[in-house]
């Protein structure tokens, strides 16, 4: 698991666009095929849940929660199979509802009580404006952003959510954090990366807060995007990249959402707390054996440097 940390730089080849204006390199970046063109990734069978928007205190959350640890096989009716166990579980931001002061923060942390796999968890903005979670999430061993490996994937945890600040952000530090943790890991690997925030969105300050993040994203395996907020569940996607936001565990539709590989078909669907099974199908796809957006470099003419 890397929190901010730094890794040696193993960069794959760039394709070098040479003496090209910047207006004819930009057309072909527009034109390249993006990441997840091509099938044929080779992983091992597994299952996760996403869990988002808890607002703890909630007692309708707790509820939806209680169901996870006890999780065995899942039946996926609308893909007619069944999956493994979930071997971990993800939560994507406002966990508590005005932070984790005032005992929120052991609240929240109560919903997983009995739960035997590991839970990774990422910051929202309620968590973060008013008595942030950030040094709880530490004391976790987790981090503003963080990573780690399963099944021959690589999860990665960003933090859009402004500290002391509703509004959300990609900040430098992070995509800084974010090139040096991916530098490891090579075009071949499949990269899930989970966020509050989805993209794109009218919040963020403009595009260049989050086009620098997905610029850094097409060079990879991006399989998946998985986000909260908004409390919907819905697929789109952006840039090329498919992203998903998984609902809420409380309100008119609480649930969460089953992500599975299977026989290298990445499947996810919504499970309505209401429901014997996920009940509403999100996303179907082979995971690509590789990245297929080209690497570019343009070597002329040069952007000037501002500081540094």
């Amino acid at each position: 698991m890397n929190l901010f940390s730094s890794h040696p730089s193993a960069h794959t080849p760039h394709r070098i666009i040479n003496s090209l204006s910047l207006s004819a390199a930009l057309l072909l970046a527009t034109l390249a095929p993006c990441a997840g063109a091509e099938p044929g990734a080779a992983v091992p069978d597994f299952t996760f849940i996403q869990a988002t928007d808890v607002h703890a205190p909630m007692a309708q959350s707790r509820a939806t929660l209680s169901r996870i640890p006890g999780l065995g096989e899942i039946d996926l009716p609308l893909f007619g199979i069944k999956v493994p166990k979930p071997s971990f579980a993800i939560v994507t931001g406002d966990m508590n509802e005005f932070g984790g002061g005032n005992g929120g923060w052991a609240e929240y942390l109560s919903y997983w009580k009995g739960c035997t796999f590991p839970v990774y968890h990422g910051l929202g903005n309620h968590d973060n404006t008013w008595h942030a979670n950030l040094k709880a999430l530490r004391d976790l061993g987790l981090g503003a952003c963080y990573s780690f490996d399963k099944s021959d994937c690589h999860f990665v945890s960003l933090m859009t959510a402004t500290l002391q600040d509703p509004r959300p952000s990609v900040a430098e530090e992070a995509i800084l954090w974010l090139e040096k943790d991916l530098a490891k890991v090579g075009p071949q690997t499949p990269v899930f990366v989970y966020f509050h925030h989805p993209l794109p969105g009218s919040e963020f300050a403009s595009r260049y807060d989050y086009d620098r993040l997905l610029d850094v994203l097409h060079r990879y395996n991006t399989v998946l995007l998985l986000a909260g907020h908004s409390h919907g569940h819905v697929h789109n996607k952006v840039e090329g990249i498919d992203q998903t936001t998984g609902g809420s565990t409380f309100g008119p539709d609480p649930g969460f959402a089953v992500i599975s590989v299977k026989d290298g078909v990445l499947r996810e669907a919504y499970w309505r707390a209401a429901q014997p099974a996920p009940d509403l199908k999100l996303l179907e796809k082979t995971i690509p054996a590789k990245s297929s957006y080209p690497d570019i470099e343009i070597t002329s003419p040069r952007l000037p440097r501002i500081c540094g």
